[in-house]
This record gives C-alpha cells, sequence and structure tokens, in this order.
C-alpha cells in the first residue's frame, strides 16, 4: 500500500483516539479507499463540508 510511490499524494493522520484518517484529493479517493480496505480496515470516503459559517444571530 505504498500510493505516494505510485504518484498518489495520500497522506495518514490521527486524532486523540483510534482513528486514522488518510488525506488526498478527491480524485485519487476511491484507490486511497481501495488501499486502506486491502488492509483490511474499515473505511468511509468523507468530502469536504460546507465550511464555517456564524450562527446564533451575529454577523
Amino acid at each position: 500500500m505504498d500510493l505516494r510511490r505510485a504518484g498518489v499524494p495520500a497522506y495518514a493522520t490521527m486524532d486523540a483516539g483510534p482513528n486514522v484518517k488518510v488525506l488526498c484529493h478527491r480524485a485519487d479517493a476511491d484507490r486511497v479507499a481501495d488501499a486502506v480496505r486491502s488492509a483490511r480496515c474499515t473505511t468511509i470516503v468523507a468530502g469536504v463540508g460546507p465550511g464555517a459559517r456564524l450562527s446564533g444571530g451575529r454577523s
């Protein structure tokens, strides 16, 4: 599962828990997900959200 050697920019990161995130370009997401699944890991593909916004009547 050496994606970067194959030219796919994919970078792993972790939060405070046991969850690993793999950051990549959207165009590479399916290939990256397949590689992660081949390591017998549960895989969820997510994208960028709508961005930050203010709530509660503040402008």
